[in-house]
C-alpha cells in the first residue's frame, strides 16, 4: 500500500528569509492555500524512489555521539528508512537521500574529511556514504560564500558552494545553487551520496565568508531552493509522493503519481511558521485534527487544542 502526498511549491518565494536558530521561540498561522483542483491527473514527469536503510551499528553511534553530552536528541530507530532518488549533476548521476525536511541539495565530495561526534577525523568509510563526487561543477563555483548546516539529529555538514544544472526525471533545474560537502558528521545509509533538499527558501544555509567557524546567523545568504527555481522557472509548481514502508515509491512534478487513486482528496493548509516576529513558509507544516496509530484512533489532546504551534507537525520524508 502505498502513502500519498500532493504538495504545492508554487509560493516557494517568501518575502522575509531569516534563518531559524536553535531554542528559538516560534509560532504557525494557517496559510490558507487552496486545495488541489480536481479531476487531478497522472504526471508525465515521474521518477522511482529506492528505499534505504540505516544500520543499527550507524544509530548506535549516534546514541553514543549525545550520551553525557547534557542535550537531548531525537534518535533514528535501527532501520530507519529514507527515500534514494537519482540525480544528474553535470552528466553524472548520484543517489541522494529525498528530503522535503530541508531546502539544501548537496553532494559529497571525493575529498570528504568524516568527523566523529567529537569533531575528530575517523576514516571516510565511517561517514558511510554512497559514490562521492570527483571535481568541481562546470558552471563555477560562488566565491566569498560557504556552506554550514546542523541537522536536527545531530549531523552536521561543511562545504563550499557552486552553480550546476539539477536534473531530476528528465527535468533541468538551471544553474541551482549546490553544496560540495567537504567535511561532515554524517550517519550514512552506504547508497545515498547527499541530499536532495524540497523545502521552501527561507531555510536554505548559504553564509558569507570561507570560513565555517567564523558563521553567524546575521552572515546568512538566502539563495533560492531546488522548488523554489523549478517554479521560477516554470518547469513545475507542485510535486507528490507515493512512497511505500517495505518499498520505494515515486517522486511526481507537477501532478500525480502512477498509482492507483480516486478524486476524493483531503487537504491541509501549509501553516506559515514566524521566526523572530517574522512569517515565512520554511517546512510543509501542517496541523493535524487527530491521528490513527495502530488502527485507534485518537483526537488531538494537548493542553490547548485551538493554538496552532501547540499541535504542528511537519511533513518530512528525509531520513
Amino acid at each position: 500500500m502505498f502513502w500519498f502526498l500532493f504538495l504545492s511549491s508554487a509560493l516557494a518565494h517568501p518575502t522575509s528569509l531569516i534563518k531559524p536558530q536553535t531554542k528559538q521561540r516560534f509560532s504557525h498561522k494557517r496559510f490558507a492555500a487552496s486545495a488541489p483542483v480536481a479531476p487531478l491527473e497522472i504526471s508525465k514527469i515521474v521518477i522511482s524512489l529506492t528505499k534505504t536503510d540505516t544500520s543499527a551499528a550507524i544509530s548506535q553511534r549516534l546514541v553514543a555521539a549525545v550520551s553525557g553530552t547534557g542535550a537531548t536528541n531525537l534518535l533514528p530507530t535501527p532501520g530507519e528508512v529514507g527515500y534514494a532518488v537519482n540525480v544528474n549533476f553535470a552528466g553524472e548521476s548520484l543517489q541522494l537521500n529525498l528530503d522535503n525536511g530541508s531546502s539544501d541539495t548537496w553532494v559529497a565530495s571525493s575529498g570528504l574529511t568524516c568527523l566523529d561526534q567529537y569533531s575528530q577525523t575517523v576514516p571516510v568509510a565511517q561517514c558511510q556514504l554512497g559514490q562521492l563526487y570527483e571535481g568541481s561543477f562546470p558552471e563555477g563555483s560562488i566565491a566569498h560564500e560557504n556552506f554550514n548546516i546542523s541537522y536536527g539529529d545531530g549531523e552536521a555538514v561543511t562545504g563550499t558552494l557552486e552553480y550546476s544544472d539539477v536534473g531530476i526525471a528528465g527535468v533541468a533545474v538551471q544553474l541551482q545553487e549546490v553544496a560540495i560537502a567537504n567535511s561532515a558528521y554524517w550517519m550514512g545509509d552506504g547508497q545515498t551520496s547527499g541530499l536532495l533538499g524540497f523545502a521552501y527558501t527561507a531555510i536554505t544555509n548559504a553564509l558569507q565568508g570561507t570560513a565555517p567557524d567564523e558563521d553567524f546567523a546575521s552572515t546568512r545568504v538566502a539563495y533560492s531552493s531546488v522548488v523554489a527555481s523549478a517554479d521560477s522557472q516554470g518547469l513545475f509548481t507542485s510535486f507528490s509522493l507515493a512512497v511505500e514502508r517495505d518499498g520505494g515509491g515515486y517522486l511526481a512534478l507537477g501532478s500525480l503519481p502512477p498509482v492507483d487513486f480516486d478524486q476524493s482528496f483531503a487537504s491541509t493548509p501549509v501553516e506559515v511558521t514566524t521566526f523572530i516576529g517574522a512569517p515565512v513558509l520554511a517546512y510543509y507544516t501542517i496541523a493535524p485534527d487527530s491521528y490513527k496509530i495502530g488502527g485507534a484512533g485518537a483526537a488531538y489532546s494537548g493542553s490547548n487544542p485551538t493554538v496552532a504551534n501547540e499541535r504542528t507537525v511537519i511533513v518530512d520524508t528525509g531520513k
